[in-house]
């Protein structure tokens, strides 16, 4: 035979049961809320921070073939000799290597027989990529 259980036994038992099934599933709407607003902002700071390296990885790669390009032309014109470096107006050549590219080359006397040689060039681009570089040098006469 069956035990009958009282009228408060019977709500003790079902306040327990619900006690079981509310505390032990599932998350909150808050705190599945907080969850994504954590994941869309540090997805949002990686693709902020991926497209900056991007423009500085492209700026320095610029950068650095300018400067190969500059030392270049240097190179050329003291290997040709003083005699054979002509004081001009500023020569300005266009590069196709670099967007929007280009050279321009000044010489000028800068003392008795010391010429200065001045290499500036510059490039565009879109998002701040663009920018220029100047190296010079002095040539002396040995003779």
């Amino acid at each position: 035979m069956k035990k009958q259980r009282s009228h408060k036994e019977r709500m003790l038992m079902a306040t327990r049961t619900r006690k079981i099934r509310c505390g032990s599933g599932g998350f909150t709407l808050v705190e599945v809320m907080l969850v994504t607003f954590v994941l869309v902002l540090t997805a949002l700071i990686f693709v902020a921070t991926f497209s900056t390296s991007q423009i500085s990885r492209m700026k320095a790669a610029h950068m650095s073939y300018a400067t190969s390009l500059a030392q270049q032309k240097i190179e050329e014109m003291r290997a040709a000799g003083y005699a054979s470096i002509l004081i001009t107006d500023p020569v300005e050549n266009s590069l196709p290597e670099l967007p929007t590219g280009t050279q321009i080359v000044t010489v000028t006397q800068y003392a008795p027989n010391i010429k200065k040689i001045e290499v500036t060039i510059s490039w565009g681009g879109y998002r701040q990529v663009g920018g220029s570089i100047t190296l010079v040098t002095l040539i002396s006469d040995h003779s």
